[in-house]
């Protein structure tokens, strides 16, 4: 079962660049600096504008997978993440339905899978499930970031 919108992730060229958007010119806030404490070759910070929480990514080399990404696509959202009860669960039901998966792993107690965008009208779609799933984005120190 899904149960509600995690976080939209952003594929950027300068995390500079886009702090200034997110902080100044939107007037959101960051909510935690990961770095490249994360899976795969990017660094990410996550902010919260309204009610809305955003990871950006950028590359950490000019190698990366992301970086061929942001060369071929461009800037924009990377994907739409999605908390969900039980990834395993929904990836079977979505099987049977001729639904494919690009990408899957586990990180930090967090089951992971990517649709393949070509199953759902283009749109690159993230399913997690775990702590970071059913918590809430709260501001440093206080919770599932901290």
């Amino acid at each position: 079962m899904i149960n509600r919108l995690m976080k939209i992730n952003l594929r950027v060229r300068s995390m500079e660049r886009a702090k200034r958007l997110m902080t100044e010119l939107l007037g959101g806030e960051v909510v935690y600096d990961r770095g490249s404490d994360t899976l795969g070759d990017y660094e990410s910070c996550t902010f919260k504008v309204a009610d809305v929480t955003f990871d950006v990514l950028t590359p950490a080399s000019g190698e990366s997978d992301l970086a061929k990404a942001i060369e071929k696509y461009g800037e924009g959202i990377d994907s739409i993440c999605l908390a969900v009860d039980d990834v395993d669960a929904l990836k079977g039901r979505l099987n049977s339905k001729d639904v494919r998966f690009t990408y899957e792993a586990e990180y930090q107690g967090h089951n992971i899978a990517f649709v393949h965008p070509r199953d759902v009208c283009g749109v690159r779609i993230e399913f997690m499930d775990g702590p970071m799933a059913n918590a809430r984005v709260s501001a440093p120190g206080e919770g599932e970031f901290s």
